[in-house]
This record gives C-alpha cells, structure tokens and sequence, in this order.
C-alpha cells in the first residue's frame, strides 16, 4: 500500500484534465536513427531509472538500486558509475531520486518515500557536495504535513532552483544554491505540475501559467493547454500537454503571447495521455517522450515540421500508469533512458 502511495506520486500527471475536443493533429514523419547503449552498474537485483539529466560535467541518472535511493555520473555518456550518496533523514534510505536537475555545476534532486501512518510520500532534496549526493534534512512542513498534495519537479537554470508541487494549491519551492529551498505560493486551488527557471524569473505551470520575478508576487495567465511539461530553451518558454485527441507543443518569447508550434499524435486508450519529457538543444529542436495507450514514443520538431524518432527495443516499453521515459539533451547527445536501467544515446552532431 506504501509503494502504492509513491507510484500514485508519480503518475498523477495522468490525471490532468484534457482540455478542449481539438481536430487530429497531421501525420508525422518517422526516422530510425541509430542509438548506442549504455547500461547502469547495479547492487540489487532490480534497477529503476527515474531521471536522466545533462550537467556541465557530464551527466547524471537518478533512480533506486534494489530497495534505496541511488544516483549514477558519467562523463562521456559511454561508462557509468555509481554516485556515493549520504542520507540524513530515516526516510532517506529509501528514497526513489525521482527527479533531477543542474545548473553549472550545481546538482540538486528531490528523493520520496513513503511514510508515516497515512503513507503520504516523506520528501528531501539532495545536493551534490564533493562528489557526494547529500540529503539535506528539511522541516516536515516545508514539503510535507497536512498541506502537502504532491510535489513533482525539479528544474534549474542560471537563477537557481525551482520545485513545483502544490501546497496544497499551485506551489513552488525556490533556491539559489539548491540545497535552501524556501516556499513560494501562487495560487490556492490550482494546480502546478513544472516550472522553469528564466534568466529574469521563475515560471509555474498546470492548469494555468504563474511567473514571479522574485516568488513574492506572482501574476497568472491563461494556459494555452493543460501543461504537463515545461521548459525554457533558445530565448522562448515551452509547453506541452494534450487536447482532445492530441499533444500539442506550445512556445512562448519572454513576455509574449502563446502560439501553437504543433498538433501530432493520436490520443487513445485506456491509460490517460501524457507528455512524460520535453527538452531542448541550442538552435531550436525540441524533443519529446510522450504515452499513449501502450506506446511510448520521441518527438523531435525541427523548425515547423514534427517527427517522430523510433525509439531502440530496449526501451519501447508499455505505457501505463506511472510509466516513465526521461530524456535529456546534452553537448552533441540526446538520451533517453528505459525505466529497467538502460541508456540510449542518440548523436546529435549532424542537423
């Protein structure tokens, strides 16, 4: 029943509303490209991959090994090891590192587990200090308590940190450093599923769109889809989630309107939809892991035209509630990693 808890943390974004009826998108072109494996050490019989993350060093994969939390670094994206970690709390120990993110060479992750007499998830953040993934021990009511109705990413940028969960309404949890993270409401009675750090701000975003120069005052706007996934890439601001029967990739300038940059893919199934990941790489493409039905599928746009990538065997796995597909785009690689511990590179060096 515990672990039931957690995966429910995981997979609420199942649960978001789907917006609008909206006419199918257009057909997408497919490519297979040619991907390169990379498999996770492990200590326990079984390995899952939560996030994956492109650092300035490198890159990181957060998860559990066995029944504990765990974290891996590699520098080329060919030899993974194992990230000494250093739990400070009783839940620590058991934490899933279920999501990442880094600026510089800062990385900071949050970990749950859960908990308690109501096995509500028991949230930390942990940081890296010296080649050590550190829990940093927070007060119960700083993510937790009674208030507490989901914490779900992490993002970073050049301003810092961002968390956004909601506390319960639209909440985000904001560090310089990533390792101090202070409140920061928006909204009571929403709902904040991502956010994005911009150079001039932080931005929250759910079932609306929340920007804060500091996180004292935060205005809202209308979103221009329930947003699953956000991110700030290229000088614009990113969004996706579904309508109707269809994804659809949103973009934004720093301060202007919202404009539709495509409509792909067909919504079905009994599993709601989703938009698992969204990532960018300098020029402007975009990728996307997305589930619908039983497929889990990549997206590339590319200057007005979506396509979609197939994925290698090892993680074309079935989508289901709480499934997971992170991505991260990197200097010259894109990499997704299946669930079961497996990394697929993808070069990204021909345009």
């Amino acid at each position: 029943m515990r672990r039931s808890r957690l995966a429910l943390l995981l997979a609420l974004l199942a649960v978001l509303p789907l917006g609008s009826a909206a006419p199918p998108g257009p057909a997408a072109s497919a490519e297979r490209p040619a991907w390169r494996e990379a498999v996770l050490p492990r200590s326990g019989t079984t390995v899952t991959v939560a996030d994956v993350v492109a650092c300035s060093g490198g890159w990181y994969v957060t998860g559990r090994d066995g029944e504990g939390p765990a974290a891996w670094y590699s520098a080329d994206g060919r030899t993974f090891t194992a990230v000494p970690l250093a739990p400070v709390t009783v839940y620590g120990p058991r934490h899933l590192l279920y999501s990442a993110a880094c600026t510089g060479d800062r990385l900071a992750v949050l970990g749950a587990a859960p908990g308690g007499a109501h096995g509500k998830p028991r949230t930390s953040t942990w940081y890296l200090k010296g080649g050590t993934l550190a829990e940093k021990e927070a007060p119960v009511e700083l993510f937790g308590g009674p208030r507490e109705a989901g914490i779900f990413r992490i993002t970073a940028g050049p301003g810092g940190f961002l968390v956004a969960g909601n506390h319960p309404g639209a909440t985000a949890w904001l560090s310089a450093d990533g390792v101090d993270f202070r409140l920061a409401p928006a909204e009571e009675n929403r709902m904040a599923i991502d956010g994005a750090v911009l150079p001039d701000g932080w931005v929250l975003a759910g079932d609306e769109v929340w920007r804060s120069a500091d996180g004292t005052k935060w205005t809202v706007e209308k979103a221009p889809v329930a947003v699953q996934r956000l991110a700030w890439g290229d000088g614009q601001l990113l969004a996706a989630g579904v309508i109707g029967r269809t994804f659809e990739l949103w973009a934004a300038s720093r301060g202007g309107a919202w404009r539709r940059l495509a409509a792909f893919g067909q919504v079905g199934g009994e599993t709601p939809a989703r938009v698992l990941a969204l990532s960018t790489v300098p020029g402007g493409d975009v990728y996307l892991t997305t589930g619908s039905g039983t497929q889990l599928r990549l997206w590339r746009w590319r200057a007005g035209v979506i396509t979609e990538l197939v994925l290698p065997d090892p993680v074309n796995l079935r989508h289901e509630p709480g499934a997971l597909l992170p991505l991260a785009a990197g200097p010259g690689q894109l990499a997704v990693a299946s669930r079961d511990g497996r990394i697929s590179f993808l070069s990204l060096a021909s345009r």
